[in-house]
């Protein structure tokens, strides 16, 4: 298992914008953050944690051909706005899956209705597989992830262990 942490910034990401916080002014490569992501290359599965505005530059950052499964944490924009970057993976493979609690995908449908519809849908728009994740243990393609529930403030959260790794973010 290989685990790429994209990114390991706050929601707004670091530095932030305006900031005169000596860490936002650093010149230090360490100190330029994007928002959190991670992915996990799993014997011959790419699968992301959480899929924020700065997918798309840490795809390309990471030279990540491959998309076979996405893992929501929660519904907040800095795990989720860069849903409909997932375009060139779909053109490539199609459908992409999806797993999340069922609050965050109705979120997600929300926000991304065009991803969900499934009559007369514009055909730029990428398509998705959804999968409810609950307390119970799951598997994509014959892996093992254990749903890790949590509270951030009061929002319910999931983290996710796969194997040895275990991924726990905004806790």
């Amino acid at each position: 298992m290989k685990v790429t942490f994209l990114g390991t910034g706050t929601s707004q990401g670091i530095p932030i914008i305006g900031s005169t916080h000596p860490v936002c002014l650093s010149k230090n490569p360490k100190d330029k953050r994007l928002r959190v992501s991670v992915m996990v290359e799993w014997e011959g599965l790419n699968i992301l944690i959480d899929c924020g505005p700065d997918f798309r530059m840490q795809m390309l950052a990471n030279n990540f051909a491959r998309l076979d499964a996405i893992l929501f944490t929660h519904e907040h924009n800095d795990h989720v706005a860069g849903l409909d970057d997932i375009r060139p993976f779909f053109f490539r493979q199609g459908n992409i899956p999806i797993y999340a609690h069922e609050r965050v995908l109705n979120a997600l449908k929300k926000r991304f209705d065009y991803i969900f519809v499934t009559e007369n849908k514009y055909p730029g728009a990428p398509g998705v597989n959804e999968h409810i994740v609950t307390d119970n243990d799951f598997e994509i393609e014959g892996k093992h992830i254990t749903p890790v529930s949590y509270l951030h403030n009061q929002l319910q959260v999931y983290g996710y262990r796969m194997g040895g790794f275990a991924y726990l973010t905004d806790i």
